[in-house]
């Protein structure tokens, strides 16, 4: 899949494609230059009939199939990955365009293709690290039916995954006699006596309600140069290659964390913090608890 991006007022080499393999809810777009000599390599191996690691289609296939199990739990976390990592390609764009442009500029075209094909390359083969691990992460984090919360606990409780009681009664699955345990996205039977509550206690329920909803709508509409609350963790991508990338990371009381972290690739789209074997810290989506890779 692929969404072509033709622009008037740029050279005709920085026309670009934003392509990626396998079904887009669970793919990733790598930007690919008409002014590029090659593909990158992920996007040109692998067979449908032999698992690869180093191919895209794979690697995306991998995450969307396993997601696919518990996808009304799982879309949420996949999202997140996926806007950050658009969001950091996007705010790049511009300063890799710009330095393509002046070797254009001075007809170095050799040289623009070169360093297109390695831009490319770069964002394709880090693709490929930061997906794989996801999937070990999703793997972990969704199994047998529950979902862990809390990857640094001492006691493990995980939240159940489970069909909701509606959808059991409708295809006759609960059968007289039958005990129901509501899990997430469930409720147990209203209690007959909570009706007669005083209304006080809706009227704390609708304004916690409404402050939840005002947050949630400030922190999405927050774009200027901000991390929106859900997405949790940014990188900023250099415009050429680079011993080092900051990662910002939003902390749960609203403040932000910056750490250099050495990058191994260039142009790495989420890269892992130095000296933390954890990997990169994103926040989840759905439930907004904050999780290491």
């Amino acid at each position: 899949i692929g969404d072509t991006q033709a622009r008037a007022h740029v050279p005709d080499e920085l026309g670009v494609v934003w392509f990626s393999q396998y079904a887009p809810h669970a793919a990733q777009s790598t930007p690919l230059y008409m002014g590029g000599s090659k593909l990158p390599k992920p996007f040109t191996v692998g067979s449908l009939f032999k698992f690869d690691p180093e191919s895209n289609y794979w690697v995306h296939a991998l995450v969307g199939n396993w997601a696919d199990r518990f996808y009304v739990h799982t879309i949420g976390d996949i999202q997140a990955l996926q806007a950050a990592t658009d969001m950091q390609l996007e705010q790049n764009q511009a300063s890799v365009e710009a330095e393509v442009g002046s070797l254009l500029a001075k007809n170095m075209t050799s040289s623009a293709a070169d360093l297109l094909d390695k831009y490319s390359a770069s964002i394709a083969s880090q693709d490929i690290k930061t997906w794989t691990e996801f999937f070990y992460l999703l793997v972990a984090k969704f199994k047998d039916g529950q979902r862990i919360d809390d990857f640094h606990a001492e006691t493990n409780a995980p939240t159940k995954l489970f069909y909701p009681r509606w959808w059991l009664e409708t295809v006759g699955y609960l059968f007289p006699g039958s005990q129901f345990i509501p899990t997430l996205g469930d409720s147990p039977p209203a209690n007959p006596d909570a009706a007669s509550s005083s209304s006080s206690f809706w009227s704390h329920v609708a304004v916690a309600a409404l402050s939840i909803g005002l947050t949630a709508c400030y922190f999405k509409m927050d774009l200027k140069g901000r991390a929106r609350k859900h997405l949790g963790a940014f990188v900023e991508l250099p415009a050429r290659p680079s011993p080092a990338t900051t990662m910002h990371s939003m902390a749960a009381d609203g403040e932000e964390d910056e750490e250099e972290t050495k990058a191994q690739d260039h142009f790495p789209l989420l890269s892992s913090s130095s000296g933390n074997s954890d990997g990169v810290r994103f926040l989840s989506y759905q439930h907004g608890g904050a999780i290491a890779l």
